[in-house]
């Protein structure tokens, strides 16, 4: 089963790498703080936030890294809108969702799963047994670095870029969605 599961992921991944032409995925780790003006009007930004991002950068990237922390930080609204925000990024042909959280066991693979989050991957610490992700139908993704998270992917001799939060910080304002669209239009061209 471990190597079926790794095929239907690679697969996926190279489908939606061959569908926007690059090798990017984007991190969405939103913030109260950084949150850009035209939408930190909003009483619970962050799936506005997340909407507005993806409908952005679909056409540029392979998919999109959740982090659960950042999400969470919002309590129960932040859980909610991170559930929305997978399921609106994954309406769009061809684009994986990859939860990084990193989990230390398989305690959680049933909430990532079909059923709950459905997530294509998600982010596991070396020591996690990937046996319950798989049975969920989730990839584990193994983090060796669990302080500076989530560096890349690699996959199928091929090595994705993430373009994170502090590479688009400069869309803040309230040209927020075109200064999004051209940095990372211009960064995912440089990872084909």
């Amino acid at each position: 089963m471990p190597e079926l599961r790794e095929g239907a992921f690679s697969r996926r991944l190279a489908a939606a790498s061959a569908r926007c032409g690059t090798l990017a995925l984007l991190e969405l780790r939103p913030t109260i703080p950084m949150m850009p003006l035209p939408i930190a009007r909003f009483d619970d930004p962050f799936l506005p936030f997340g909407k507005a991002v993806i409908n952005v950068t679909h056409p540029f990237v392979c998919g999109y890294v959740f982090d659960l922390a950042a999400y969470f930080a919002l309590g129960a609204a932040g859980i909610v809108a991170l559930e929305r925000s997978i399921a609106y990024a994954r309406g769009f042909e061809a684009v994986v969702a990859i939860l990084h959280v990193p989990f230390a066991s398989g305690a959680y693979a049933i909430a990532c799963g079909p059923l709950a989050l459905n997530v294509d991957a998600v982010t596991v610490t070396p020591e996690c047994d990937d046996a319950a992700f798989l049975a969920s139908g989730v990839h584990p993704l193994h983090v060796q670095d669990t302080e500076t998270g989530f560096p890349g992917l690699m996959t199928d001799s091929r090595t994705y870029t993430l373009i994170r939060p502090e590479d688009y910080r400069a869309a803040v304002g309230d040209d927020f969605e075109p200064v999004l669209r051209d940095i990372v239009r211009q960064m995912a061209q440089q990872s084909a």
